[in-house]
């Protein structure tokens, strides 16, 4: 089912067995409310548009999932708000434990897309998931920044039994303490850079989700690794 155009409502739900968005979606609540998304199918779900979910002044909840979830390029999952993030769930919930949230068989989120859960003015950053049971490829900028004002970063999880990434998230907190940057596929091989005197030609395996050295030394948050080797 292709959906195209805004939907704006205070919670917004489409499923289908396959589902393909492009466009606005937009959920506001007001007062206890959640501003909450859910795009779900059977067989599989393409998300090209922008999707905005908010509760008041913070941040709602978006899923999207299906056996094959695709974030495209130009796709926007915003979960943001003035005094805190939301949430933002590709694929699965954190660590693909939420039984309310199916998990993905295969999700992939191309370079382009962007995924935040950030708080904008003050207070704590949301929760961003790419996750699958199977295969996951994520390219694309995922924030969940603490509050410009004040307040810690959130947590990022990226995530499948084989994971293929690039980028950092962004779990700054300007006048807080960084966040939470989780990393838990089967194999992770932590690699030099290709230049400088240390180097070593080190060829990780080929199911083995990649971290350069620069990349560990760069990032500006926690870095929790926990490869199951399962």
């Amino acid at each position: 089912v292709p959906t195209r155009g805004p939907v704006e409502a205070g919670a917004v739900g489409m499923s289908a067995a396959t589902l393909r968005h492009s466009g606005l979606v937009q959920a506001n609540a007001v007062e206890v409310a959640d501003g909450r998304v859910w795009l779900k199918a059977r067989d599989a779900v393409e998300v090209s548009g922008t999707v905005i979910a908010r509760a008041g002044d913070k941040g709602g909840e978006i899923v999207v999932t299906g056996p094959k979830t695709l974030v495209a390029s130009n796709a926007v999952l915003d979960a943001s708000g003035a005094r805190g993030g939301g949430n933002v769930f590709v694929g699965g919930g954190w660590q693909g434990k939420n039984p309310a949230i199916e998990n993905a068989q295969e999700t992939r989120v191309e370079q382009g897309a962007t995924l935040k859960a950030d708080a904008i003015e003050v207070g704590e950053g949301g929760t961003v998931v790419v996750w699958s049971d199977g295969n996951t490829t994520t390219h694309g900028a995922l924030s969940a920044r603490g509050g410009a004002q004040g307040g810690n970063g959130g947590k990022v999880g990226t995530s499948g039994r084989k994971l293929v990434r690039s980028g950092l998230p962004d779990v700054r907190a300007p006048k807080g303490n960084a966040g939470t940057w989780l990393l838990d596929p089967d194999h992770v091989a932590i690699v030099a850079d290709s230049s400088g005197t240390n180097f070593l030609a080190f060829v990780p395996p080929a199911d083995a989700t990649v971290v350069t050295e620069s990349e560990f030394e760069n990032f500006q948050g926690n870095l929790l690794i926990e490869a199951r080797y399962s």
